[in-house]
């Protein structure tokens, strides 16, 4: 997002910085997670689930560029061009209704018919039938491998999870620089030689996975677990601290849901495996299912709920 704003004219950009700091960043981050998801769906799926417009529309066509611009890239030039794609469409919007854009383009993004068309476009072809060779769903995002390839693929639990290392690669704090703009490190010289520039190291996308052996997993709550979040909350968020989601009640911040990866060098031991923490009307909630008497430090073992035990529950707050 930012490399985008930098790709905007400079009269545009305070309107577009303010918008992120609104929280339209978020949205598109999450927006952007499910495109590249779905970017195996063909042009008219695509354009009509996302955006409900048509397969050659301007807009539509910018943005699945990004989507697939982001995913290949290795370098700051490469991602300069997602960037400047993503700003092409921001300009085409309009930046008066590029918030409003966003904001539909994420709800749509976890309509159940969306969801579903991402799934089947990630299904492997028949290899019986198809001379072509099945591609990973793990070529998306970096060691969901094997994990998103299964029936049990949660959707909208990796949207949430890809978000934030979309967020972490293409939309962060510092800008892609323009092309022809120098991005090598300089080599200290030594007495009496001129500087020397470093190579330029590329770094691998943080989407795409390492060598199998190498990737390294992507954490995500059982489906069984997300299934008990009310729909009307949306998709979780990625936890501000450690590795997990987070829900909240629109209508009522003082209920909520919080799964947490559990942290083996915790020393708390309750923190150890993973585990669920709930609000209901601002209260705690405990492993027997009752508010907590004091605050969670007070009760860690009880406030912090085992997911084994927490996918036995009935509903998100009740036994």
């Amino acid at each position: 997002m930012h490399g985008a704003i930098g790709a905007l004219p400079r009269k545009q950009r305070p309107l577009a910085e303010s918008q992120l700091q609104a929280g339209t960043l978020e949205k598109l981050t999450e927006a952007m997670a499910a495109w590249i998801y779905g970017i195996k769906m063909d042009a008219a799926s695509f354009a009509h689930h996302f955006f409900d417009r048509a397969a050659d529309d301007p807009v539509v066509a910018s943005l699945r560029s990004a989507a697939s611009d982001t995913v290949e890239a290795t370098t700051r030039q490469q991602l300069a061009k997602a960037s400047g794609e993503l700003a092409e469409a921001m300009k085409a919007v309009g930046l008066d209704n590029w918030s409003r854009f966003v904001a539909k383009a994420q709800t749509r993004a976890h309509f159940k018919a969306t969801l579903a068309a991402i799934q089947t476009s990630r299904q492997p072809p028949d290899i019986g039938k198809d001379a072509i060779k099945p591609v990973s769903f793990g070529t998306i995002m970096a060691g969901v491998g094997a994990a998103v390839a299964t029936a049990e693929l949660d959707v909208p639990a990796l949207i949430a999870v890809g978000a934030k290392a979309i967020a972490n690669k293409v939309l962060g704090d510092k800008p892609a620089p323009a092309e022809g703009e120098q991005d090598t490190p300089q080599v200290a010289p030594k007495d009496g030689e001129p500087p020397k520039a470093a190579a330029p190291a590329v770094k691998p996308s943080a989407i795409e996975p390492e060598p199998p052996a190498a990737a390294t997993k992507v954490w995500a709550p059982p489906k069984d677990v997300t299934e008990k979040i009310p729909p009307e909350w949306g998709p979780g968020r990625p936890n501000k601290k450690g590795t997990g989601l987070r829900w909240t009640d629109p209508k009522n911040k003082g209920n909520g849901v919080r799964v947490d990866r559990g942290d083996p060098k915790s020393p708390q031991p309750s923190q150890r495996t993973d585990h669920a923490l709930v609000r209901s009307k601002g209260k705690v909630i405990g492993r027997d299912g009752k508010p907590i008497a004091g605050s969670i430090s007070e009760n860690g073992p009880d406030a912090h709920i085992p997911l084994r035990e927490y996918r036995t529950w009935s509903k998100w707050n009740k036994l």
